[in-house]
């Protein structure tokens, strides 16, 4: 694939070191960085481009993440067609992701109005894997963008009666349900079903799972060994101490849960407790700055840690029933150290291509873990 306006690389690069390689995909690595962290899909784009072009690519990045990240960039430049082929090339060099990486082909079709391709790729991955959750949640989400309510009610019932069935493992339920709600009002239909209710209850006391969706199997991408340009070979030259991990050892080894409360607590929250008030109003700046203390903890913490999402009520049965106050730190951390006990944490970090914890839809990497 080749984008207009971005240099290519010449057919017969000269040779160059080791040392000069390193460097330039260092070089080329931050500039992509740089862009992400400023929100500019554009160098984005002329970045990531940049570093595909790079004869040593392959043994510096990790290509089906280059390749991802640019079709996101593009698809966040409008340039769908463009967006769709850096997708297949991801998915050529290796890419995988839930739910199959060929659904936002799907997304981009039906933004292009080219419906009959998506409907047949969205049935086709139905076909190839029916228990994908996340699937339901991509087309219940483009069809109603696209205008098509019926439609995507139809993937977003499923999608719920799945979500639950799974006991909403995947933590997508709150998420189709909204979306489906919003389908039934654009529509000028109750919310107020009985699927609805369901939901509802479940969300409001979580189920265990009636069975367990299968693992995808992971295939690694092929390894690469050598590298005519500048002469690495994985068997002869390993990496220098000194670019290796310098972070201290880790002091610790027990598990710990933050508390956190989700977007649709966190404005009456932080309006009753007044230890919260220094916090950001917004809820998305509030979370990064929840996913910015786990990272400082991260640094000397061999333990996993865990996000403890608090519903006002819940923690307020559990300081009453302790004869604790709620608008306490100490508090909530001792009330965040039980909802960890009792499984109802959400471990962290998600992989970077997974949903981010936040709850956004969004992925973790384009989330709470961008860069920056």
């Amino acid at each position: 694939m080749r984008l207009d306006g971005i240099a290519a690389s010449g057919d017969n690069p000269p040779m160059i070191s080791m040392t000069d390689s390193a460097l330039r995909a260092a070089e080329l690595r931050v500039a992509a960085e740089h862009a992400d962290a400023a929100r500019d899909p554009e160098a984005q784009a002329a970045a990531l481009q940049a570093m595909l072009d790079f004869p040593c690519a392959p043994h510096h990045f990790y290509l089906p993440e280059v390749w991802e990240d640019l079709g996101h960039a593009l698809r966040s430049l409008g340039r769908f067609e463009d967006a769709i082929e850096a997708r297949r090339s991801a998915i050529a060099a290796g890419y995988q992701s839930d739910p199959d990486p060929e659904a936002e082909i799907a997304e981009l079709l039906l933004e292009l109005g080219r419906r009959e391709e998506a409907d047949h790729l969205y049935a086709e991955l139905r076909r190839r894997d029916p228990d994908d959750v996340w699937l339901y949640n991509s087309a219940g989400w483009m069809y109603a963008a696209v205008g098509d309510h019926e439609t995507a009610l139809a993937w977003l019932d499923t999608g719920i009666e799945l979500a639950m069935e799974f006991g909403d493992a995947d933590r997508v339920l709150d998420q189709l349900a909204g979306m489906r709600r919003r389908s039934l009002d654009a529509l000028g239909r109750s919310a107020d079903d009985e699927l609805t209710r369901r939901a509802e209850a479940f969300l409001a006391d979580p189920q265990p799972a009636r069975r367990k969706r299968p693992l995808k199997p992971f295939v690694s991408p092929p390894e690469v060994t050598s590298c005519a340009h500048c002469g690495w070979d994985a068997g002869v030259n390993e990496p220098d101490s000194e670019w290796g991990d310098t972070e201290p050892e880790p002091a610790y080894d027990v598990a710990v849960a933050v508390a956190w409360f989700p977007a649709d607590e966190w404005p009456a929250a932080r309006e009753r407790y007044q230890t919260l008030r220094d916090l950001p109003a917004d809820h998305t700046e509030y979370s990064r700055s929840i996913e910015g203390s786990l990272r400082t903890m991260a640094r000397g913490h061999a333990g996993k840690l865990h996000i403890a999402p608090f519903r006002i009520d819940d923690l307020e049965a559990f300081c009453t029933e302790r004869e604790l106050d709620a608008d306490s730190a100490p508090t909530r951390a001792h009330a965040a150290a039980e909802l960890l006990r009792t499984g109802g944490a959400i471990p962290w970090p998600p992989g970077r291509n997974e949903r981010c914890w936040c709850g956004s839809g969004r992925k973790y990497k384009q989330c709470c873990g961008r860069r920056g």
